[in-house]
């Protein structure tokens, strides 16, 4: 998937330098063509040359290097190499000890086993709407938002769990916490995906003294334009997300496409997640979806995962009021909202 390979990029040129070719000096060391690699044990073998990265298959075993590095990642295990992967009359040529070093380690942990099936792994980021000083929308009993959301992502944070997912809360209790410091929590290479729970509120129109609005909302960012893209938070953000990965001042270029790449990224599979996810949660909580909508949410634009804001209710509405109070109810919505993440972080193909 784009993700993983934009991460994988980053760690190549983290651990293998920026360079895309060997470097001058290094000497050159024959090797082998990844073709006789790939023919010698059937591995399904592909090139990107987008990213100098070559890619071979074995039962479900990932195996990844670029050239003009000596890294190389067996699923999430490095190997160093003697020297680096090189270009040779139009072949890539592998290091000769590549086939000792990774090949065969790989082939014999991997007797017998069956290939394992692809799935996203990356954290998610759970982001409690409001909090501390800041109660966000009051419904007519009292009821804040920043409790029901904070209550609801403890709920959903359980679930994940049961379900094999790392999970990162913004705020673990009742406290203020600045917008800004909520996407930089999601500017990490690990995390896969940043979900915002809230409720909604709206006033009264001139002929009524309660407002009737309700349903389920869920946001995602639309296009960025070019002030939204420089904006001070993001820039921030992703000097943050690579200087995880210690890239120099050379890697301009490179930080540039990766950004570039995740920004597309995110762009291709959020509105999807977000029209998944109004459908799934109106449907198991028996309420009316408004639908999946763009917004400029500050959290939305500023995080460079894919990102969504789900509003759980109108607390403006008496009777939605009643149900987000209930325990059975948040529970519930809880529930629904796991199901529709795992789907999305366990689905392969998309």
């Amino acid at each position: 998937m784009l993700l993983r390979a934009v991460f994988l990029m980053l760690m190549l040129f983290c651990y293998g330098g920026c360079a895309t070719m060997p470097r001058p000096g290094q000497p050159s060391t024959g090797g082998v063509p990844v073709s006789t690699i790939c023919q010698k044990y059937s591995l399904d073998c592909s090139w990107d040359g987008v990213t100098h990265t070559v890619s071979m298959n074995y039962k479900g075993k990932l195996v990844r290097a670029m050239v003009g590095s000596s890294l190389v990642l067996v699923d999430s295990t490095r190997f160093s190499l003697s020297s680096p992967l090189r270009r040779k009359s139009g072949s890539i040529m592998l290091p000769s000890d590549f086939e000792r070093v990774v090949i065969l380690p790989t082939v014999e942990n991997m007797a017998g086993e069956l290939p394992k099936v692809p799935s996203r792994i990356g954290k998610v980021v759970l982001d409690p709407g409001h909090g501390g000083k800041d109660p966000g929308a009051i419904g007519y009993s009292g009821l804040k938002e920043k409790d029901i959301t904070l209550d609801i992502v403890r709920r959903l944070r359980d679930e994940l769990v049961k379900a094999g997912v790392d999970v990162v809360i913004t705020r673990e209790k009742d406290e203020a916490l600045a917008l800004d410091r909520r996407t930089e929590i999601a500017s990490r290479p690990d995390v896969e995906l940043f979900v915002s729970i809230h409720a909604n509120s709206t006033t009264p129109d001139h002929k009524r003294s309660i407002s009737l609005a309700h349903g389920i909302e869920v946001y995602y960012i639309g296009a960025l334009n070019a002030d939204d893209l420089d904006e001070q938070q993001r820039q921030l953000n992703a000097k943050k997300l690579c200087g995880e990965f210690k890239m120099q001042g050379s890697s301009e270029e490179a930080r540039k496409i990766v950004l570039s790449m995740l920004y597309n990224y995110k762009m291709s599979e959020a509105p999807g997640m977000a029209e998944r996810m109004a459908r799934n949660l109106s449907r198991a909580v028996e309420e009316h979806s408004r639908g999946a909508k763009s917004q400029r949410y500050f959290v939305l634009r500023n995080t460079l995962v894919p990102a969504i804001l789900i509003e759980v209710g109108f607390l403006s509405n008496p009777g939605e009021e009643r149900r987000l109070k209930e325990p059975s109810y948040r529970q519930k919505m809880a529930v629904a909202i796991s199901r529709s993440i795992s789907e999305y972080l366990y689905a392969t193909g998309k």
